[in-house]
């Protein structure tokens, strides 16, 4: 939570503005403490922060969020007017690094009842950057989608994993030369990654390119 602070403050958020450990009640008689609170300069709610240690901890509430809303939409269906939900991790490896699932408060969950409602009508869309990045401002999040500077370099176990993801959307698609369109979808994106200028901020392009033969775009958010 302390580093999460720390970045908050040094991405230009008025400490004023900035309540740790807000209660709010969590249903059967409990009530629960959201981590970091951030105001507007008008004192309405504007982003609610949870924190989480790196790793299985914060895996793991990232899936409850999927699965029933978790603490942040608890905490929301008390709090109606935030804009912003954020789950966060961070851990020093090499440098501190840090991770983020940010959800966009809809307008329409204002007039909703309660967590169930409201985790029903979610999209279900999860974003990972526009708080903290470079490229934001204090109360201007803004999403990119895939940039320059969030490729990781492939490791050997990766290779298991996005074979199977390409595969399973080749076979939603009903793709009949699978191992062939792999190939050629795997290029593809290579080399359209290396064509690309490496601005480090700049979005990706291929995640809006759809080739003439019809193969599906994985890459969308």
């Amino acid at each position: 939570m302390l580093e999460c602070m720390d970045r908050l403050l040094e991405k230009g958020y008025p400490p004023s503005n900035i309540e740790l450990e807000k209660t709010y009640p969590s249903g059967r008689g409990h009530s629960g403490k959201l981590d970091i609170f951030v105001k507007c300069k008008d004192g309405t709610p504007f982003l609610m922060i949870e924190c989480k240690a790196w790793g299985t901890e914060y895996e793991k509430e990232k899936n409850k969020m999927l699965r029933d809303g978790g603490q942040l939409f608890s905490y929301y269906s008390n709090d109606r007017d935030a804009k912003y939900l954020c789950l966060y991790t961070s851990c020093m490896l090499e440098e501190v690094e840090y991770k983020n699932a940010i959800v966009d408060v809809e307008d329409s969950w204002s007039s909703l009842s309660g967590v169930k409602e409201i985790f029903a009508h979610w999209n279900k869309n999860i974003r990972d950057n526009g708080i903290f990045d470079s490229y934001a401002a204090p109360y201007n999040v803004k999403h990119k989608a895939l940039t320059y500077g969030k490729l990781k370099t492939l490791k050997e176990e990766d290779s298991g994993k996005i074979y199977n993801q390409i595969m399973e959307i080749l076979r939603h698609n009903a793709i009949s030369d699978k191992p062939n369109a792999f190939n050629k979808l795997l290029k593809l994106f290579v080399c359209k990654i290396i064509d690309e200028d490496k601005n480090l901020e700049d979005e990706l392009e291929f995640q809006w390119l759809e080739t003439e033969q019809g193969i599906p775009n994985c890459c969308r958010q």
